[in-house]
């Protein structure tokens, strides 16, 4: 068959001409290869573009595949996806496929993330937040090996357990976890056959995962594959066989892997990925030196790898062999049906052409210059980088100025290599593939039948004396047969070995593969210290130990949200505080209380959301010794209190309460309206319930419309002895309006009527009004300006008015009502308001009386509305104001009564008002609100009395508030009472709060007296808060706080802060007691047990002291050198005692320049490094070369012995411009005192 199809091929490339093109020679052996596996492997013949060099080939195929690194975007299973698989070593992002938590909690967090859909990848290492991370040891029996870049104190949080796709079980630990859940469950039917899967748990910790889940990425070994190399039955050596694939084993070598995609990946559906090329179709005997040629070793490293991550659905077999030749400068062609690849330099002349073998007959063709566009004078490479994250990484231009000048003109090749993870490899290729790229020699020549036997990718030795040229070596591109001649064309390109050398200044290495954590691009904090100070009352009564903070706070208070402090014991490394400080302005924190006389060490790091902060230098402080006496205490009782207060603290604000409830409480007390003196405590509508009501009067208000009313008042019409009635209707066709009115006169009462109609404003009014006097007034004439100083007038005036308005979509309703009877004047007006425009309703009633003595204003009113949600208010209203001329019971001053109140002359006033609202409103955000608010409201004179109370509820998406709160408070004069009562909830994503409040007040003058009580209780993340505070003043003096973080025991303290307290009765303590100081007239103790010596005053043993004389160079860097013993003296007694070790250290650096240098120093007792004490590391800073420290350490004597053995050990640890060295100074010193030598008689 394979006979028949060579004839096939020959004849048809017998009706091309002599000098036929690359097309022929495409369809010549295209044909020439129509096999068995013609169909599936023709999408894999497209290799016969060997004419072109090997840069023009990579630029040919750019564009049919933009993947470069890490490009998996799509991490969860919201959709199809393609199947992926890593060959060779790579790393993927994976697909998230499933997602679930448990525990207290649900402090542990997993994610499954699938790593490709083929078995037997090898996990290599994991990324997690931009670091990769070692694992540990010690597995662990649920969750796999921790971790290491996740573990903060030597505790782990997070652990990965990894399976490579041969599993035939689920895993145990989500089995167990996760079988029940009702929504996602995971069963025993969860195996993932044939698929690599890792699980990653991560335990809830906001230090150590800030940013949340994190960014994932694993580094895997790729799937394996079959070496011909490794078959014994196919000529190699080893195990492997095709048609096992348990014998596989993975492999680097791009070559293998072009082999195998050939041949077809079988994926796990049982569908072929590639071609299904037979053994036969690619002769061992070409690959297996292909194979070779890139396992060469290159001084530690094979001189060709590749890597990659496929994706089934989306990449090509084609374009896949295309990136994986990249990697190895290897050509391929198809010929005849099998398949040939060539690596690197061309390979030994098969063949020998000069002059006489050229075919006179025929025209033989010459391209000695290619055009100006594809000539290229510069490369860039850009690889896939390990150390960066498997992102893509340039390198450095390759270029060649000879090449620029003869060009005239600068050309750079941008080459992607995405199949390449070695920076080394990379710059060989560019710099290989350049050099290349400049053999541009073509030659097409007629060849006589002899020739027959060349293929594509032989290199054969020209010598010609027409073109000069002597063993010159050409690469078959192309061979055209032609039949009826019996010739052959051979179509030839320039290739040159040396093209191929190794260049070792291009041997570079990658970046580091272990980063360290990202190195923060702020300025940390400038000139940062700490010192030690005592704190006092205002009254220099009472002090404790405290520690100042400092930093410079110019430039970097905009560049980060809040610092970090901590605050250690220096010796044993305890925490005494640590938070966080937001007032970073400021550049001053106070810690406190801290322990006296103790030596501590303070660190502190900037915090910002988008930058990591490093922490500084630890800096060394000795407390004051502020304590009433020295005492002889318990240090492990001690140090629970510290921790137990410290752990509360950390939870609290500066106040004692949890910020989150400060900020509730401050919330909600801000809504409380407090009494402004001077202005009647009277409330106006919320803005978001402003119906447009008309407002409750003034009784001065109310007085003048009286005195107006009856001065408009024509009582002349009276004076008619005759009835008079009327009735008329007016029409305006010109305007649209129509007028009808009644009246009916007599003299003692007039009754009119009206209705008005006004089309073009689409209005309607009507009015009806009836006055009534008797007739001893309607027969005078009376001055309006007399009508106040009549007793016996008798008047009532009644007006009805109804007003319809369809523009603005109205109703106002009016009912009026004014009498006069003797020198009492009443009017009532009923007012009432429908608005649809608005969507609002408003009622109102308002009373005026008004006689001599006294005049009454009363309202009530009521308004309901719907434009901006909905909201109902009731409003009442009652005024009174008195005359003090009321009280001489002259009649006679009663005509200059309503001048005295206009004029408020001589008065009294009293109000009461009370308001009740209602609302209820959604937003267009979609968030829910409904308030009730009442205030209550009286005043006599300056006495003021007001009560407000205002319950909420609130909803939004992400959080849901209540609180109610009700506000009393009276004044008069300069004396104030209040009490203020708060309660409110809140919930969110973050937690849960809630609070209650009380606070009581009483003030006179300067003099104020303050009562607060708050509990409250905090659910988060980090664990739930509960306590209780009481205040009086500015200070708490009494608070429980109880914390539980759900890692340690929960922690319950109680503080009391008092000058004296006094305890009268029986007092029992069944835990331990801890005391500064005990002052008692008597002490009865049925047992005694005494944990340490009694210290007397002064009471000191031993003195030992030893001075460096002569300076001591230390140049080791890695092995402590001793500087200076001391043989401390005490007494031989049978059990330890203290003994107070000083170290006074000086040295200085040999660096000839100030960068700076470290060294690190330690004391060791009897040749052993003492318990609880680290290695003192010390930065001699730029500019001062020289440093002076001290350490002072409590220690204990050699029991049984009357000396104790002190060494200062130190070395060098390093500097900016390598090891240089430093001298420890003459006058460095250890000083030894031994204490409590006293004992008990």
């Amino acid at each position: 068959m394979r006979l028949l199809l060579w004839i096939m091929a020959l004849v048809l490339a017998s009706a091309a001409p002599a000098s036929a093109g690359p097309v022929a020679g495409l369809v010549a052996a295209v044909f020439a290869g129509v096999t068995v596996k013609a169909v599936a492997l023709f999408a894999l013949r497209l290799f016969a573009g060997v004419g072109l060099s090997i840069l023009q080939q990579r630029r040919a195929r750019r564009g049919r595949n933009a993947a470069f690194g890490l490009q998996v975007t799509a991490t969860t299973r919201g959709e199809l996806e393609s199947e992926t698989s890593i060959i060779g070593l790579y790393a993927t992002k994976g697909h998230l496929i499933y997602h679930n938590s448990h525990g207290p909690n649900n402090k542990y967090y997993q994610t499954v993330i699938e790593l490709g859909g083929l078995p037997g990848a090898g996990f290599n290492r994991v990324m997690v937040d931009g670091v990769y991370s070692e694992l540990g040891e010690e597995e662990h029996p649920d969750y796999g090996f921790p971790l290491i870049a996740k573990r903060d104190q030597s505790i782990d949080y997070a652990w990965i357990k990894v399976y490579d796709g041969t599993q035939t079980a689920a895993d145990p630990t989500l089995v167990a976890k996760y079988a029940e859940d009702p929504e996602t469950p995971w069963t025993e039917a969860h195996i993932g056959r044939g698929i690599p899967y890792a699980i990653l748990t991560m335990e809830v910790s906001s230090k150590v995962w800030p940013n949340g889940a994190p960014e994932q990425r694993y580094e895997a070994r790729g799937i394996p594959f079959y070496d011909l190399r490794r078959d014994t039955t196919a000529g190699g050596t080893g195990p492997h066989r095709w048609d096992d694939p348990t014998t596989w084993e993975p492999t680097r070598n791009p070559v293998v892997k072009i082999y195998n995609i050939l041949r077809g990946l079988r994926l796990y559906d049982g569908s072929v990925w590639g071609g299904e090329a037979e053994a036969e179709d690619l002769p061992g005997w070409n690959w297996v030196p292909a194979m070779n040629a890139c396992d060469a070793d290159l001084g530690g490293r094979p001189k060709y790898e590749a890597g990659y991550e496929i994706r089934f659905a989306e990449d090509t077999p084609h374009d896949v062999i295309g990136e994986l030749q990249a990697a190895c400068n290897a050509q391929m062609t198809e010929f005849g049906g099998f398949f040939y690849i060539q690596v690197d330099a061309p390979d030994i002349p098969v063949a020998v052409i000069t002059d006489d073998d050229l075919l006179v007959t025929d025209a033989a063709t010459k391209d000695p210059f290619p055009e100006l566009l594809e000539i290229y004078n510069r490369v860039t490479a850009k690889y896939v980088s390990p150390g960066a994250l498997w992102n893509g990484v340039p390198l450095d231009q390759i270029r060649n100025a000879a090449w620029e000048a003869e060009d005239g003109i600068a050309r750079n090749f941008e080459m992607d290599l995405p199949a390449v993870f070695n920076p080394g490899q990379a710059g060989q290729l560019a710099q290989s593939v350049l050099k290349d790229h400049r053999r541009w020699r073509r030659h097409a020549w007629p060849l006589p039948p002899d020739y027959a036997g060349l293929r594509p990718l032989n290199t054969v030795a020209v010598t010609s004396d027409w073109n000069d040229y002597t063993d010159k070596l050409f690469e078959v591109t192309e061979i055209v047969l032609d039949l009826h001649r019996l010739t052959v064309v051979a179509s030839l390109r320039e290739r040159d070995p040396e093209d191929f050398e190794i260049d070792t200044t291009l041997e570079i290495p990658d970046r580091s593969s272990i980063l360290p954590r990202p190195v923060p691009t702020d300025a940390g904090l400038p000139l940062f210290d700490a010192a030690a100070r005592t704190v006092t009352n205002a009254e220099g009564t009472r002090a404790h130990a405290a520690v100042d903070a400092t930093w410079d706070a110019s430039g970097i208070a905009e560049t980060i949200k809040g610092i970090a402090i901590e605050c250690q014991k220096r010796e044993t490394e305890e925490e005494v505080w640590s938070g966080t400080v937001l007032d970073v302005e400021r550049g001053l924190f106070t810690i406190q209380p801290v322990p006296p006389l103790t030596n501590l060490r303070v660190r502190a790091k900037a915090l910002s959301d988008n930058r990591r902060g490093t922490w500084s230098a630890w800096i060394w402080v000795t407390t004051d010794d502020v304590r009433i006496a020295a005492a002889d205490l318990s240090d492990a009782l001690r140090n629970q209190f510290d921790a137990a207060f410290a752990l509360t603290q950390a939870r609290l604000g500066e106040d004692g309460i949890p910020p989150s409830v400060t900020d509730l409480l401050a919330e909600i007390g801000a809504n409380i309206a407090p009494i402004v003196p001077g202005q009647p405590p009277r409330e106006t509508l919320l803005e978001r319930l402003d119906f447009e009501t008309p407002q409750l009067r003034g009784i001065e208000d109310a007085v003048r419309n009286i005195e107006d009313r009856l001065v408009e008042l024509d009582l002349s019409q009276f004076g008619l002895s005759r009835r008079l009635t009327d009735a008329g209707v007016y029409v305006d066709p010109t305007s649209g309006t129509v007028r009808i009115a009644g009246v009916d006169t007599t003299q003692e009462r007039q009754a009119l009527v009206e209705a008005n109609f006004d089309a073009l404003a689409a209005t309607v009014s009507l009015k009806a009004s009836l006055t009534e006097v008797n007739d001893a007034i309607a027969a005078a004439v009376l001055d309006p300006a007399d009508l106040a100083s009549l007793t016996d007038l008798q008047l009532r005036v009644s007006e009805v008015e109804v007003a319809l308005d369809a523009a603005a979509g109205t109703l106002d309703l009016l009912a009026e009502t004014l009498t006069v009877e003797g020198g009492l004047v009443t009017m009532t007006e009923v007012t009432g308001r429908l608005d649809s425009a608005e969507g609002a309703i408003a009622l109102k009633v308002d009373q005026t009386e008004f006689d001599a003595a006294e005049t009454r204003l009363s309202d009530a009113e009521i308004a309901i509305e719907t434009l901006d949600g909905a909201g109902i208010v009731f409003a009442v209203s009652d005024q009174r104001r008195l005359s003090d001329r009321a009280l001489q019971s002259d009649d006679a001053l009663a005509e200059s009564v309503i001048t005295d109140f206009l004029g408020r002359q001589a008065v009294r006033e009293a109000s009461a008002s009370g308001r009740r609202e209602l609302s209820a409103v959604v937003s267009e955000g979609f968030e829910a609100e409904a308030t009730e608010r009442l205030t209550l409201a009286a005043q006599v004179a300056d006495a003021q009395a007001q009560i407000t109370a205002e319950q909420n509820a609130r909803a939004s998406a992400d959080e849901a508030l209540t609180s109610s709160v009700v506000a009393q408070e009276s004044r008069l004069g300069d004396a104030e009472a209040g009490i203020v009562e708060l309660a409110a909830t809140r919930v969110t994503a973050a937690g849960a709060v809630a609070a209650v409040t009380t606070e009581i007040s009483a003030s006179y003058g300067d003099l104020t007296a303050l009562a607060e009580a708050t509990a409250f209780a905090e659910a988060t993340l980090d664990g739930i808060t509960t306590g209780f505070v009481w205040k009086l003043g500015d200070g708490d003096v009494l608070s429980l706080v109880r914390v539980d973080d759900g890692i340690t025991e929960p922690v319950t303290t109680a503080r009391i802060r008092s000058d004296f307290i006094r305890l009268d009765g029986n007092v029992e303590v069944t835990g331990e007691f801890l005391a500064d100081k005990i002052f008692a007239e008597e002490i009865l103790v049925e047992r005694l047990t005494v944990t340490d010596e009694l210290i007397a005053p002064n009471a000191t043993g031993a003195i030992s002291a030893v001075t460096l004389q002569d300076p001591v160079g230390i140049s080791s860097t890695t092995a402590f050198e001793d500087v200076l013993t001391l043989t401390a003296q005490h007494s031989n007694l049978p059990t330890s005692r203290h003994m107070i070790v000083t170290v006074r250290y000086q040295a200085v650096s040999l660096s000839p320049s100030d960068d700076g240098a470290d060294v690190e120093y330690r004391v060791l007792r009897n040749g052993v490094v003492m318990e609880n004490t680290i290695d003192y590391r010390y930065r001699i800073e730029s500019g001062r070369r020289q440093i002076v420290d001290s350490l002072v350490f409590k220690n204990r004597t050699t029991p049984n012995a009357s000396s104790t053995e002190y060494t200062l050990q130190a070395r060098y640890w390093s500097h900016p411009g390598g090891p240089k060295g430093v001298v420890v100074l003459q006058g460095t010193q250890i000083f030894a005192e031994e204490k409590a030598i006293a004992t008990f008689a």
